[in-house]
């Protein structure tokens, strides 16, 4: 195995970037868009409320009062539940936060399947004809109710993406050797040790010649790291096992992430934030989250790498964005994460709006190949609902 790596950005220099622009930057907008979700969830709770005390007999009296209090709870559990995960992980803490996770995927499907419940009433009024609203409120509760429970065991189940890749100059020993890339884990207090055991074992058996991680190892909540970094530790591969860090790296205090990326180190998992590493006759470009970001940052980490254009280059980047940058730089293929194509049914569409075309799967940009990746894990709902857990298998032709 030959390697070369260049460090772009020092440790100091990451700190540094990670103070500024994670600890505030980001953070602002991540706290803005939390207590937008809060706002939403409320009147979700609200609708939900009251289509099913009006529509379902059972609930009345006692019950409504007891029913209402209980949407009250769950209306105000997720946020709190989160925050809480941040500086503790106790039995009571992951028993709270799974309950208010997977509730938030329950309430968000049973609000949408009564919207389709309330569209039949006012199809049925309009032609005039009578329709039994409590059976139907039921029916479309227990639909919704069958996704959630699809939705749950569809995420544990993993699925591989086999790409077939013809880049020009990719050297011979690199012809169908595999490329194992995988991101999104999301390794905290919902998803842990099981599944993290899970997808090194399948991971194993397809016997890679070197293993890609594209970021969001974990989701932010505190855990056992030093077990987690253990397990990650028994991927196997030829050319190694390197990885980047995502936006939840980031929302974790600079010292614990830097101490995760050490653990992770020490289990021969090798950090590419801001390094190029040549890997026979292949570069390896790790665009930290820190590093790409910023249009602006990103332009000058890329810059300053002086790719050879007769060189196959392969850059892990978290988040689909700034990919023009990139793609004028001598780049074969781009590989990212972070969008989970939506994971929940009907917002597929809104990655491919928000990230131009390039939410999910495999694209061109000129000559350069990009393919965006649903993830392995889940956040928020532990479901996947019209998405799949992928782990994605590259080949050169």
């Amino acid at each position: 195995m030959s390697t070369l790596s260049v460090d772009i950005l020092g440790v100091e220099e990451c700190k540094l970037l990670v103070y500024y622009v994670g600890m505030k930057d980001e953070k602002i907008v991540f706290y803005s868009a939390l207590g937008f979700f809060q706002l939403v969830y409320i009147i979700i709770h609200v609708l939900v409320f009251l289509f099913v005390a009006t529509f379902i007999p059972a609930i009345s009296g006692y019950f409504k009062w007891l029913l209402g209090l209980c949407f009250l709870i769950l209306c105000f559990s997720f946020v709190p539940a989160f925050f809480a995960t941040f500086d503790r992980n106790t039995f009571f803490s992951r028993l709270v936060y799974r309950t208010a996770a997977v509730w938030s995927g329950v309430i968000i499907y049973v609000f949408f399947f009564i919207s389709l419940a309330s569209a039949f009433q006012l199809i049925f009024d309009f032609v005039g004809l009578s329709i039994n609203m409590s059976i139907v409120a039921m029916v479309f509760i227990a639909s919704a109710l069958a996704v959630c429970l699809y939705g749950y065991f569809n995420a544990a189940t993993l699925k591989i993406k086999k790409l077939q890749l013809k880049i020009d100059n990719v050297p011979d020993d690199w012809k169908k050797k595999k490329m194992i890339f995988f991101s999104d884990t999301h390794f905290g207090q919902i998803i842990g040790g099981l599944q993290a055991n899970k997808i090194v074992d399948k991971i194993n058996s397809m016997n890679p010649d070197i293993i890609l991680i594209g970021g969001d190892i974990f989701d932010g909540s505190v855990v056992n790291f030093e077990d987690m970094a253990k397990r990650l530790g028994r991927l196997k591969a030829v050319h190694g096992v390197y990885f980047i860090t995502g936006n939840h790296e980031v929302y974790t205090e600079t010292r614990c992430r830097l101490s995760v990326i050490d653990l992770l180190a020490a289990n021969n998992l090798v950090c590419l934030d801001g390094k190029k590493i040549d890997v026979n006759g292949i570069d390896i470009v790790g665009a930290g989250y820190i590093e790409s970001d910023d249009k602006n940052r990103f332009f000058n980490f890329i810059s300053k790498l002086a790719l050879a254009g007769n060189k196959t280059t392969v850059v892990i980047k978290h988040v689909p964005e700034h990919i023009e940058v990139a793609a004028t730089n001598d780049i074969d293929l781009m590989l990212f994460g972070h969008t989970h194509n939506a994971q929940i049914f009907p917002f597929q569409f809104l990655p491919d709006i928000i990230y131009r075309g390039y939410g999910y799967g495999l694209k061109k940009f000129g000559r350069t190949h990009v393919y965006t990746s649903s993830g392995v894990g889940t956040w928020g709902p532990p479901f996947r609902v019209g998405t799949v857990s992928e782990i994605v298998e590259i080949t050169f032709v």
